[in-house]
C-alpha cells in the first residue's frame, strides 16, 4: 500500500473519533439542557423553596405557661426564665483550648467528669450539659468558647414545695405538665406556641423582616384553686408527723366545705420536692385521695344507717340483737369490739357494732342498697380535675348475695377512694344535699345533685355522730367549745386471697360545727404500725389539726 493510501486510512479514523467525541458532547449537552428544563420549569417550586431555606429560618415563639394561685390569690406555681447550656462536641474537640475551657466550665457548674468523657466520645452535634438553671454562678453568662450553646428557657417554679406537690404536680424540662393539676389542666395552662420567620445575614445572624409571616404566641390561662395554702401547709405538716409517729406506709388528708364541695386542702404522704426530681417514683407521685382504693370499714356505717332510715326499713326505736359480741351466719363469724345483748340504732353507730350493721344491710333490698350507694357517688369518679382518679367498685345488684350485703353493712366488699367517702359524708353534713367535688375556684358553678336524704334523716345521723365523738369510739377528737360529729373506720386489708391480721387502713371523717357544718375533714393512714385502731392514730391527728386552726386565722373555717 502506498503512502497516500495510508494517510487516507488515518484521516478516516481521526474523523470517526472526532465524530464520536462530538456526539458524546452533544449527548451530554442534551442531558444538561433536559435537567435544567426539569429544574426550572417542571420542579421550580421545590428548588426555589430550598434556596429560600438557605436564607430564612423559622423560629418558634414559646407561649408563657399560666400561673397557679390559691383561693386567696397567693401564687403557688409560676414560670421563670432559666439558663440552659449545651455544646457541639465536634467543635469542642477541634482544639485543646476549647477542651480546656469546657473543663473549666464543667467545674464551675459542679458537674462530674462523666460529661467531659461524653464529649470526647460523642458523635452528636448537640449535647445538653445542664438545663433549667435558675440559681447558678453568674460568671457563666459571659463564659464562652467555640461550641458552647447558651439558651434562655422557661422553667416552672413551685413556691410551696412538698406541702402541695402531689396536688399541683409538676412539668418536665420542656415545660409540659406530667403530673397532678399541671398534667390534667395542661391544655389550659400551656397556651399555644407561635412562630416567626427571620432572615439570615452573611454571618448567619437572624434578622427580622416585617414582610415575613409571624404568629404571636397565646399565653396559657392562669387558674385559681379552691385550696387555702395556709390550711394546706398545716394539714401537710400534721400528716407527715402522723405518718412518722405511727410508722404508716402513707396517707392523706382532705379538708373541704361540705356545702359547696370546694376542696380547702388536700395533702399526701409520701410527697416530693418539685425542685429536686431525681428521686421521683410512682409512690411519691401517688395521690392517695383519688389514686387509692380501699374498703372503708366502719366509716360506711352512718351511710348505711341513713339509707335504712330514709326508706323506713329501720327505725330509731328498733332493737337489734348483739349476740353478746359474736354472730355466726353459716361459715361467717362477725365479732364486735364492744359486746351487747340488745342495742338500739344509736348504740350500734356510737359503739360501731359490726353485728348490728350486718343485720341492717341484710334488711335492705339489693336494688335499693346498690342504687343508694351509687347515688352517694360510690362506684364512679367524682370528676375532679386530678389525674388517675379511680372509680372504685360495687358488686352489681343481680349478683349481690345476702352475705355480701351483710359485709357491706360494716364497710367490706365495696372499694372506694378517700375523696368518694369525704364527698358522701357531705350528704349528711349538708342536710341531704350532695355537692360536686371542686378544685378549680373559677370553674362554672355546678348545681347540687338531687337531694340524697331528707333533712330529718340527716338530723338523726348528726346527733348520733356527735355522740360518737362525745361518748363513743372517737372521744379523742373532742375539742372544748366546738361541736364535732364524726366516725372512725378500721378496716383490714385484703392481701393474697385473705384479710390480713396485721395490715389495716385507719380512717376518720369529721365535720364541724356539727349542727351547721362549714368544715369537713377526712384523715386516712395506710398500714399504721403503732396501733391498728383509728381511735389511736387518726383521731388524735384530727384533734391536733382543729386545735391548731382555732389558734390561727384559719379559725374562720370553723366558727361562724
Amino acid at each position: 500500500m502506498g503512502t497516500n493510501d495510508s494517510n487516507r486510512v488515518i484521516d478516516e479514523r481521526s474523523l470517526n473519533r472526532l465524530k464520536l467525541v462530538l456526539f458524546a458532547f452533544l449527548l451530554l449537552f442534551c442531558v444538561v439542557v433536559a435537567r435544567l428544563a426539569y429544574i426550572q420549569i417542571f420542579n421550580s417550586a421545590k428548588y426555589k423553596k430550598l434556596a429560600e431555606l438557605q436564607h430564612i429560618r423559622k423560629v418558634e415563639l414559646k407561649a408563657k405557661r399560666g400561673e397557679i394561685y390559691d383561693r386567696n390569690g397567693v401564687l403557688l406555681a409560676s414560670t421563670l426564665n432559666s439558663r440552659s447550656f449545651a455544646i457541639d462536641p465536634l467543635i469542642v474537640r477541634k482544639n485543646n483550648e476549647s477542651l480546656e475551657r469546657f473543663l473549666s466550665f464543667t467545674k464551675i457548674l459542679g458537674l462530674e467528669k462523666q460529661i467531659f468523657s461524653e464529649v470526647l466520645s460523642s458523635n452528636k452535634r448537640f449535647l445538653w450539659v445542664k438545663r433549667g438553671l435558675i440559681d447558678y454562678p453568674r460568671e457563666l453568662d459571659t463564659f464562652s468558647f467555640p461550641g458552647l450553646i447558651s439558651l434562655t428557657q422557661p422553667k416552672r417554679f413551685y413556691l410551696y414545695g412538698n406541702s402541695v406537690s402531689n396536688l399541683i404536680g409538676l412539668t418536665n424540662l420542656d415545660n409540659v405538665g406530667v403530673a397532678g393539676i399541671e398534667y390534667s389542666l395542661d391544655s389550659i395552662l400551656k397556651g399555644i406556641d407561635g412562630f416567626s420567620y427571620f432572615l439570615k445575614d452573611a454571618l448567619g445572624r437572624l434578622v427580622p423582616d416585617i414582610e415575613l409571616p409571624s404568629v404571636p404566641p397565646i399565653d396559657g390561662r392562669s387558674i385559681r384553686l379552691t385550696i387555702d395554702i395556709n390550711l394546706q401547709r398545716l394539714v401537710s405538716y400534721f400528716l407527715t408527723k402522723g405518718v412518722q409517729e405511727t410508722a404508716a406506709k402513707g396517707g392523706c388528708i382532705i379538708a373541704l366545705n361540705p356545702k359547696t364541695g370546694e376542696i380547702l386542702a388536700l395533702a399526701n404522704f409520701p410527697n416530693f420536692d418539685p425542685a429536686n426530681t431525681s428521686q421521683l417514683s410512682n409512690e411519691t407521685l401517688n395521690n392517695y385521695a383519688v389514686n387509692f382504693a380501699f374498703e372503708p370499714g366502719s366509716t360506711l356505717k352512718p351511710l348505711i344507717a341513713a339509707i335504712g332510715l330514709e326508706r323506713n326499713i329501720i327505725s330509731e326505736a328498733q332493737l337489734f340483737d348483739g349476740y353478746n359480741g359474736k354472730f355466726t351466719f353459716g361459715d361467717v363469724v362477725i365479732v364486735d369490739e364492744h359486746p351487747f345483748s340488745k342495742l338500739t340504732l344509736k348504740d350500734a353507730l356510737v359503739f360501731s357494732s359490726n353485728i348490728a350493721f350486718a343485720q341492717i344491710a341484710g334488711l335492705i333490698p339489693t336494688e335499693i342498697l346498690e342504687q343508694s350507694l351509687k347515688k352517694l357517688g360510690f362506684g364512679s369518679k367524682t370528676g375532679i380535675h386530678l389525674p388517675g382518679e379511680l372509680k372504685g367498685y360495687i358488686t352489681r345488684e343481680d349478683s349481690l348475695t345476702l352475705v355480701q350485703r351483710m359485709f357491706i353493712g360494716y364497710g367490706y366488699g365495696i372499694y372506694t377512694t378517700p375523696l368518694q367517702v369525704a364527698m358522701a359524708y357531705c350528704a349528711i353534713a349538708n342536710s341531704g344535699l350532695l355537692p360536686k367535688a371542686k378544685i378549680l375556684l373559677d370553674e362554672v358553678e355546678t348545681s347540687l345533685i338531687d337531694t340524697i336524704f331528707k333533712k330529718e334523716t340527716t338530723d338523726i345521723l348528726k346527733n348520733y355522730l356527735i355522740d360518737v365523738v362525745n361518748i363513743g369510739t372517737a372521744t379523742g377528737t373532742k375539742v372544748e367549745g366546738i361541736s364535732i360529729a364524726g366516725k372512725t373506720g378500721t378496716s383490714q386489708k385484703f392481701e393474697q386471697g385473705k384479710y390480713s391480721k396485721t395490715l389495716y387502713t385507719n380512717t376518720f371523717v369529721g365535720f364541724l360545727p356539727a349542727e351547721n357544718p362549714k368544715f369537713l375533714m377526712l384523715i386516712l393512714l395506710d398500714e399504721p404500725k403503732s396501733s391498728i385502731y383509728a381511735s389511736s392514730t387518726v383521731v388524735p391527728l384530727f384533734r391536733s389539726i382543729v386545735l391548731a386552726m382555732t389558734n390561727s386565722k384559719l379559725s374562720s373555717y370553723i366558727y361562724d
